[in-house]
C-alpha cells in the first residue's frame, strides 16, 4: 500500500481527491526542456535545433532527442529521475489545496511509516509455528536490499484507473502502438524500474531459491517480491505501456497467489516455478530498453524473437494463474 492509497483507506481523502492532487504534481514538475536546460548536457543551439525540428515534425521533444541520438540513454534516464526529484509531495499539495491540514498529514505519514515498516517485517503467508524461520544471514540481505527504494510510490495509486489499449491474451496478443504515449508517466516508469530495481528483484528471487533449499520460512521474502514487482506494475499503469503492463499484472497476479500457499508447498513451488519469475524480470528489461532507446514498446513486438519469448513466459505465468 502506497501513501495515497492509505489516505484513501483511512477515508482522508476521496480517489477524486488523490487524482486531482496528482494532476497537480505532474503539471507542476519541471518540463523536459527545462530538466535539459538545468542538466547542461547540450548547447543552447542545439537545444534551438532541437525545439526547431519538433516543431516542424509536430512530434514531443523526447522522440526528437532518440531521433538525433544527442543524449545517451543514462543521460535520457537521469533527466527524467531529476525531473521526479523535483515534484512536490503529494501531502504538501494536499495541505495547499485545503483537504489536509499540514498536522494531519505530519500524523498521517508517521502512521503510514509505521505500518509500511511493520508490513515488511511480517510474513503474509501462512507458516508453520515451530523452528521454521528466515534466517540472519536472509534478514541481513534484505537491509542491504533498501527496500524503500528510489521511486517514491506516493504516485501509484490501483485506485486510478488508466486508459489502456484492449489486448488479446496469450498466444493471440495484439497491442495498439498508434497512441501517444503520457511523456512523464513513462519516465516515472523508466525510473521505477532502473537497474537497481532489476538487480534487486534478482537477488529478492536468488534468496528465496537459497531459503527455500533450506526449508526456511520463504513467506518473509515473498513479502518482498511483491512490494516490488506490484510498483513496478503501478508504474506501469500509470504509464499505459501496455505490453508491459499485461506482463508484470500477471507476474504481480502470481506472486500475491504466494500468499495462500503453505510454507512446505512453497518451497517445492520455488523449485518447480521460480524460473518463470526470473525470465519475467528478463523480458520486462528488453521492453524497457526499447522504451529508452525507442520511446515505445513497437520495437520490441516487432521483434520476432523478443515476441516469441514474451508469449512463452506469459502463457506459462496465466497457467499457474489458472491453477
Amino acid at each position: 500500500m502506497y501513501f495515497g492509497e492509505y489516505l484513501i483507506s483511512k477515508k482522508k481523502i476521496t480517489n477524486s481527491q488523490l487524482i486531482d492532487a496528482l494532476a497537480k504534481q505532474v503539471e507542476e514538475m519541471p518540463s523536459l526542456l527545462r530538466m535539459l536546460k538545468s542538466a547542461n548536457v547540450l548547447k543552447d543551439d542545439v537545444i534551438v535545433d532541437l525545439i526547431g525540428e519538433q516543431a516542424r515534425k509536430e512530434t514531443d521533444l523526447l522522440a526528437i532527442i532518440r531521433e538525433k541520438k544527442v543524449l545517451t540513454s543514462d543521460q535520457i534516464n537521469n533527466l527524467f529521475k531529476a525531473q521526479a526529484e523535483n515534484r512536490r509531495p503529494l501531502g504538501m499539495i494536499l495541505v495547499a489545496d485545503g483537504v489536509l491540514s499540514e498536522a494531519d498529514v505530519n500524523v498521517l505519514v508517521d502512521e503510514y511509516l509505521t505500518i509500511d515498516t511493520n508490513a515488511k517485517a511480517k510474513p503474509m503467508a501462512s507458516a508453520p509455528s515451530g523452528s521454521s524461520k528466515i534466517s540472519a544471514a536472509a534478514l541481513e540481505s534484505l537491509k542491504e536490499l533498501g527496500m524503500a527504494g528510489e521511486f517514491d510510490g506516493e504516485n501509484i495509486s490501483t485506485d486510478i484507473g488508466t486508459v489502456c489499449e484492449k489486448v488479446t491474451p496469450a498466444d493471440g496478443c495484439s497491442f495498439d502502438f498508434s497512441k501517444k504515449l503520457p511523456e512523464v508517466f513513462v519516465g516515472q516508469f523508466l525510473n521505477a524500474f532502473n537497474e537497481n530495481e532489476k538487480n534487486k528483484l534478482k537477488k529478492i528471487v536468488d534468496m528465496m531459491m537459497s531459503i527455500a533449499q533450506n526449508g526456511d520460512d520463504v513467506a518473509n521474502v515473498v513479502n518482498s517480491l511483491y512490494r516490488e514487482v506490484h510498483i513496478v506494475m503501478g508504474a506501469s499503469k500509470l504509464a499505459e505501456i501496455s505490453v508491459t503492463k499485461e506482463l508484470v499484472t500477471a507476474l504481480d497476479v502470481l506472486v500475491a497467489k504466494l500468499f495462500a500457499v503453505k510454507q512446505a508447498d512453497l518451497c517445492c513451488w520455488v523449485g518447480d516455478y521460480i524460473h518463470h519469475v526470473i525470465e519475467a524480470v528478463e523480458v520486462l528489461w528488453l521492453i524497457r530498453t526499447s522504451l529508452v532507446t525507442d520511446g515505445s514498446e513497437k520495437n520490441f513486438w516487432a521483434n520476432e524473437s523478443f515476441k516469441a519469448r514474451y508469449i512463452s513466459v506469459k502463457n506459462e505465468l496465466d497457467k499457474l494463474n489458472k491453477k
